[in-house]
């Protein structure tokens, strides 16, 4: 139990604060509504889908207005989860 803490605790330091969650979605409002208007061309398509992803990922690595231990345990393992998967996709 004490090292679940004390890896929950480590996650605080690569947490951003909770104002960056809007400007993540902003982000991904942006680039999602870009891949739909660019054209056939793959560079300004690729651009858009980093984009997503990055305005994604500052979305999830941001902190809740209320951070609780629960909150705290489920990121840890949908981080978990998510790295699994990744690992898959790219096997």
């Amino acid at each position: 139990m004490e090292s679940e803490i004390k890896n929950l605790d480590k996650l605080k330091k690569y947490q951003l604060p909770n104002r960056a969650k809007s400007i993540g979605w902003i982000i991904f409002g942006i680039a999602f509504i870009a891949l739909f208007l660019t054209t056939k061309d793959t560079n300004p398509k690729l651009i858009s889908k980093y984009t997503i992803l990055i305005g994604l990922l500052i979305v999830s690595i941001s902190k809740e207005k209320i951070e609780d231990e629960l909150v705290k345990n489920l990121r840890m393992h949908s981080f978990t989860f998510a790295f699994i998967f990744a690992v898959f996709i790219a096997i």
